[in-house]
């Protein structure tokens, strides 16, 4: 769907000479354009939707953001169509039910957590981790070093390969809770619609102990 700050009338008239094959919505007083983060204030005052891409599945996960879209060529949407398969979805059988090989999600679990190590599913980590849809990954810090002078702690920003496509962020800010992490990450999590939970990591691992489900990702500091 298209969605932009003219209104209803104008989207008829552009959608008719154009032949525009979905719907096109009008966000007039730019409601929802505010909500995403896109809202462009022109020198008069008025209020436009910034050129931009969601990917939105059906349980409103935001999947894919490109909040600064350009005009592209179009064989020059790698990233966007790479989103899209990852929906996946089965072939239906004959009851029309779709079919899926998928097995049940299941969280990680976090068998033993002490200063600068944690046991997930066995396997002993000395950097931080992430849990991503049961998918478990140590923590790129790289992106955010440059940072780490000015806070004392290397920051988690969002230049790194955070999971995103969640409801629900928990993230352990450390054994002392000293992981800063900046306001971008708020933001960003507030245009996606993400509910951030910012714990100690033993905290963190209780929480996620009680409320593991698949619309929860997982960022654990190990650290300070």
């Amino acid at each position: 769907m298209a969605v932009s700050t003219d209104g209803v009338e104008s989207h008829k008239k552009f959608c008719g000479e154009l032949k525009l094959p979905y719907p096109l919505l009008s966000d007039e007083g730019a409601k929802v354009s505010a909500l995403y983060g896109i809202v462009i204030k022109t020198p008069g005052g008025e209020q436009l939707s910034g050129r931009s891409v969601f990917l939105v599945d059906k349980k409103g996960i935001v999947r894919y953001a490109d909040a600064k879209y350009d005009l592209k060529p179009a064989d020059d949407h790698d990233a966007l169509i790479k989103a899209v398969k990852a929906l996946g979805g089965g072939k239906e059988d004959d009851t029309g039910k779709k079919k899926t090989s998928a097995a049940p999600f299941r969280q990680p679990r976090v068998d033993a957590l002490a200063f600068g190590r944690i046991t997930v599913d066995g396997k002993e980590h000395e950097n931080d981790v992430i849990f991503d849809h049961g998918k478990v990954r140590e923590r790129d810090k790289g992106p955010s070093k440059a940072l780490k002078a000015q806070f004392g702690h290397t920051p988690l920003t969002v230049k790194e390969e955070i999971p995103w496509d969640c409801k629900r962020l928990l993230i352990g800010i450390g054994m002392d809770g000293q992981l800063p992490v900046l306001d971008e990450v708020k933001a960003e999590a507030k245009k996606r619609g993400v509910e951030l939970i910012l714990l100690k990591t033993e905290q963190a691992v209780k929480y996620l102990e009680k409320n593991a489900a698949e619309d929860l990702n997982v960022i654990l500091h190990i650290t300070c």
